[in-house]
């Protein structure tokens, strides 16, 4: 018999990673062999074109931001679900409480960092029935919390692996970088660091940079045209603006740059990888260092250290364009496939651990 699982998700804004597993998890013929889903969304996605592209036969439930709680509540109170698989702490805390006297195991699944990012409070993930984790680095922040391991399933993120190789940069003398993401000069996106190390490699080398996204363009290029005035050096930045599949677009390049102060399991990072594309990114909570094998795939580097950074660039431009599909098949550990059989299985042994 399949288990009744309701995906509960507050705060999607419809174009992201987070949207992208979940499509996944939704659309798997294999997920769907073993489970019966319904979506629940909190809040009303800014964009909601990706649900037209979600499995006919899951059932999608969205709720208006007026008496938002109290919808949720009644919700929880008559749904005859198994499991309730909530991705934010608050709503999964609640989820526990009014199910305390019936059946339906409330599992959390977060897709950010436990501390150091936006508006999670992990005290709330204490009395839940279990949890599945998007990277073996968030075993330690749940431990810390007073949870125990018995509790925790590490399934990754699901990584689709691309048709195509990206076509590699083969100028020697002209470092070609792509950034692709939310523009944002700080916060969790944290272009600055980008931008100032970027200045700096200016000063000796010839460089561009592509970035693919949507948000504070204005503030970035600003920032791009001071740091370079103040280092006396100079380089190109191309502007795509957003790109439904931006990997698709992305020709002639080095390698992917991500500065983020913070990230979920890096799915960006995951994608360009998957397409024989070599990262360069800060050591992020919390995916980055189930992706990238120094000195294969790409390299990690230390926050706000503009010297290291420039070194790790220069380092991956010497990358021998012959390892691409050894790039490539680096992730066949996050394949669909294995992200399947590692839900499956985090899933029934959450459902069948006891309570202790």
């Amino acid at each position: 018999m399949k288990n009744k699982v309701s995906i509960i998700a507050p705060a999607l804004m419809g174009k992201g990673g987070t949207e992208t597993v979940l499509l996944h998890v939704l659309n798997s013929q294999t997920l769907q062999n073993f489970f019966k889903f319904e979506l629940v969304l909190l809040d009303e996605p800014k964009d909601q074109s990706w649900l037209s592209d979600v499995n006919s036969q899951v059932n999608v439930v969205i709720f208006s931001s007026k008496w938002r709680t109290l919808q949720y509540i009644k919700y929880l109170l008559r749904s005859k679900a198994d499991a309730n698989l909530v991705l934010g702490p608050k709503s999964a805390f609640l989820s526990t409480i009014v199910n305390l006297a019936s059946k339906t195991k409330t599992i959390s699944w977060i897709h950010f960092t436990l501390f150091g990012g936006d508006n999670l409070n992990p005290k709330y993930l204490r009395r839940n029935d279990g949890h599945l984790l998007i990277s073996s680095q968030m075993v330690q922040q749940f431990v810390s919390l007073g949870i125990p391991e018995s509790k925790l399933q590490v399934v990754y993120n699901p990584v689709n692996k691309g048709s195509n190789l990206i076509e590699l940069n083969t100028n020697k003398d002209i470092l070609r970088l792509v950034y692709v993401g939310r523009i944002m000069l700080d916060g969790q996106k944290n272009m600055r660091y980008l931008l100032d190390t970027l200045a700096e490699l200016a000063r000796n080398y010839s460089l561009e940079l592509e970035i693919f996204g949507s948000g504070s363009k204005d503030e970035v290029q600003k920032y791009a045209t001071e740091s370079m005035k103040l280092a006396d050096s100079e380089y190109q930045i191309v502007w795509h603006g957003w790109v439904d599949n931006p990997f698709d677009a992305i020709q002639k390049v080095d390698m992917l740059v991500l500065p983020s102060k913070y990230e979920g399991f890096g799915l960006v990072v995951a994608e360009a990888i998957s397409r024989g594309l070599p990262v360069v990114a800060t050591d992020y909570p919390v995916g980055v260092r189930d992706l990238i094998q120094v000195g294969l795939n790409g390299e990690i580097v230390p926050f706000e250290d503009v010297p290291a950074f420039a070194e790790a660039i220069l380092r991956v431009k010497k990358y021998s364009p012959d390892i691409q599909m050894m790039i490539a098949n680096s992730l066949e550990n996050f394949s669909n496939d294995k992200f399947d059989s590692r839900f499956i299985q985090g899933m029934q042994a959450l459902l069948e651990r006891k309570a202790e």
